[in-house]
């Protein structure tokens, strides 16, 4: 059925309308609609187009969304003069909006999905293609349907409509332009909803179209990804007064006006163009002959004769293989003396020199799905293209503006409308307000036209804008609306506040610099309010210090931790830590452990002495002690004597046994009577036979 076709090939229409109800400016505005429908809004007069305040960019959010009543959404349009908006579905139904605030206006309906929608504003007239392949046409004031017309006797949807003004030397032309899934050609209708002329040159059916209203041409878009670009001015005027040399004549019917002329002619003839016509009887106000040439030639030579001679202009102007896939949406873009842009299925989106054919930009994209429609944002120099998932804003260089999220079960519709500086999109069954700008939140600034970021350091500021320079000392806020001191840890000037660098710490509010750690102190950390005080057998001997140091063996810590000092005596220490030796030992020379007294020394609380001579260390070489009988010494060592030696008094060092005695093991002992000491004192030996001992020598006894 009519009304399934059309739920399932629906397309999502798009506003996006200015800030001001503007004067009507007659011009159709290109996009998709149903199976590749244009829809098109007429205005009269200059456009003046939205620009982005200050502190403002494009914004993203919508802000309503209500049930339009035509069904699932198939185009949509709007008239700046009266400020409507009209919305069209599969349901049949017109429904007319308040572009200011949605408000509903009025409905009508037909006995068919609609699939297109234009509004002629001369004749407050809509015309609305439907999905049988019917043109009908309602009266503005109350909706009411005056008449049908068949686009195509196939039955075949209506594709596009685009309304079309513009004038050649015959006259001025008002007319609307078709193209339906069931022909190859655009059909062009006058405002008495007659058809004029058809433009062929298409191998597939056309998809949509669009006006170029300055060019005072037609674009079009086709299945098989070729574009069209048509001149829409009929007939140029060639001579007055003469016509061509040995054209034959065709008499057509008598005509009033060159227009009257004109449409004889296009009868006689395929309009393909390069055809020649005259109106005769100069300076009369009875009916003007009106005959075709025949045999033309060149055209070179001409004779005196009283006729106007005109010539029928050939349409096409280039055919151009723009795209892979179906062109599903043209627009027009009056830059660099009027191109027009081109996508579709394959989601690349290019622009084009229309009187030349040549490819002026290939912006390098592809969307994720397929661009349904565009449209243009003078005041932005921005494209806008639509797919099922998204709304992406490009200046002409191809840069992305703003990307949308948007999501809807049939593909987009967009058209650019000025009037209210807000967007209108369709979803499925309802229409969505946004605004088309958006003002940076306090503390934001506009970064780029689709993106406000946080102001820079060390400034803030509202409404889109970082007016004030926070001073030095302070900074702006998280969010950028207001100056900060820099809180403990940081400092800076310029309105930029710095953390502390590892080793410097801040504990005030507002100051321009850091103070370094003092002695015994240090912090590893940036940032900080305060340092880590030394601790346990750590030091730090320097300001400014990232680190407590461990202080090497035999030193500890002063009491304040700014200095690492020897070890105290008697003490020895390991790791920064000092400790007493015990009794019977003293510090080893680098004083980082305690070693056992050295030989002859002995001593208590970690500090040893030499032994007085005659004295040596005890075992545990905590005091001194006599040497033992038979020893003798000095420098706290002792010694045995030597075999006929025995200890002085004092046992300071050993003495030869005394005459009369004698030793064997550090002692001497007398000698018994009769004998003697040997020579080397170690033992006593009797004297020998006849003598005595007298003095301890021996002596010979007297004769007698």
């Amino acid at each position: 059925m009519p009304w399934q076709r059309a739920s399932q090939n629906l397309l999502v229409g798009l506003l996006l309308i200015g800030r001001q109800v503007l004067t009507p400016a007659e011009g159709p505005l290109c996009s998709t609609g149903i199976n590749g429908t244009a829809a098109t809004a007429a205005t009269s007069g200059s456009r003046r187009l939205i620009e982005l305040l200050p502190g403002h960019v494009i914004a993203g959010t919508s802000s309503k969304s209500i049930e339009a009543g035509a069904g699932v959404i198939g185009a949509m349009g709007y008239s700046a003069t009266k400020d409507h908006i009209f919305v069209v579905g599969n349901l049949g139904i017109l429904q007319i909006f308040q572009g200011s605030d949605l408000s509903l206006v009025m409905g009508g309906s037909v006995d068919a999905s609609i699939t297109a929608v234009s509004y002629l504003e001369s004749k407050d007239l809509f015309v609305v293609g439907l999905d049988d392949g019917r043109l009908a046409f309602l009266q503005g004031s109350n909706l009411a349907t005056l008449n049908t017309v068949v686009e195509n006797p196939a039955g075949s949807t209506i594709n596009s409509m685009a309304y079309l003004t513009y004038t050649d030397d015959v006259t001025t032309y008002k007319e609307i332009a078709t193209a339906s899934a069931g022909s190859l050609n655009i059909r062009l209708w006058s405002e008495r909803q007659i058809q004029s002329r058809e433009l062929t040159g298409h191998q597939t059916m056309v998809q949509v179209l669009c006006f170029l209203k300055e060019l005072q041409m037609l674009a079009s878009g086709a299945f098989d990804g070729f574009i069209g670009t048509w001149s829409l001015p009929v007939a140029t005027m060639q001579a007055t007064g003469k016509r061509c040399s040995g054209a034959s004549l065709v008499p057509l019917a008598n005509a009033y006006s060159a227009a009257d002329c004109l449409a004889l002619a296009l009868q006689a003839t395929s309009g393909a163009g390069g055809e020649y016509f005259i109106l005769g009887q100069l300076g009369t106000t009875s009916a003007n002959d009106c005959q075709l040439l025949e045999d033309v030639g060149t055209c070179e030579v001409l004779t005196d004769a009283s006729y106007n001679m005109y010539r029928i202009e050939s349409s096409l102007k280039h055919l151009i293989k723009a795209h892979t896939g179906a062109v599903r949406a043209l627009e027009y873009v009056p830059e660099q003396g009027g191109l027009v842009a081109s996508s579709g299925d394959d989601g690349a989106l290019r622009l084009w020199n229309p009187q030349t054919g040549l490819l002026v930009r290939d912006f390098g994209v592809s969307l994720g799905s397929g661009i349904q429609s565009m449209a243009y944002v003078a005041s932005l120099r921005a494209l806008i293209a639509a797919t099922v998932h998204e709304l992406a804003y490009f200046d002409l260089t191809g840069e992305t503006l703003k990307v949308i999220q948007r999501s809807t079960s049939s593909p987009s519709l967009v058209l650019v409308l000025d009037a209210w500086g807000k967007i209108v999109s369709s979803r499925d069954e309802d229409i969505q307000e946004w605004p088309q700008m958006e003002q940076c939140e306090d503390g934001h600034f506009p970064k780029s036209p689709g993106h406000c970021d946080l102001c820079p350091r060390g400034r803030v500021g509202s409404q889109g804008f970082c007016q004030e320079a926070c001073s030095s000392g302070s900074t702006g806020s998280a969010n950028g609306t207001v100056c900060e001191f820099c809180k403990p840890g940081r400092a800076g000037s310029e309105g930029i506040c710095e953390d502390c660098e590892p080793g410097r710490f801040q504990d005030e509010l507002g100051m321009l610099s850091c103070k370094r750690c003092a002695k015994g102190t240090a912090q590893p950390d940036g940032g900080q309010p305060s340092c880590n005080a030394c601790t346990d057998n750590t030091a730090a001997e320097q300001v400014g210090q990232l680190q407590c140091q461990e202080c090497p063996d035999g030193t500890e810590p002063s009491s304040d931790n700014t200095r690492c000092q020897t070890c105290a005596e008697g003490t020895a220490g390991r790791q920064g830590i000092c400790f007493p030796c015990l009794d019977g030992q003293q510090p080893a020379q680098d004083s980082g452990s305690c070693e056992s007294c050295p030989s002859g020394m002995a001593g208590t609380g970690g500090m040893c002495v030499l032994c007085l001579d005659g004295s040596q260390p005890d075992e545990a070489r905590t005091s001194c002690m006599a040497c033992p009988p038979a020893f003798a010494g000095s420098k706290g060592i002792c010694s045995r004597c030597l075999p006929g030696e025995e200890p002085a008094p004092g046992s300071a060092f050993c003495m030869s046994c005394l005459p009369g005695t004698a030793g064997n093991n550090g002692t001497c002992s007398p000698c018994h009577a009769g004998f003697v000491q040997s020579s080397n004192r170690t033992v006593c030996i009797p004297c020998a036979q006849g003598q005595v001992a007298i003095q301890h020598t021996c002596e010979t006894c007297k004769d007698g």
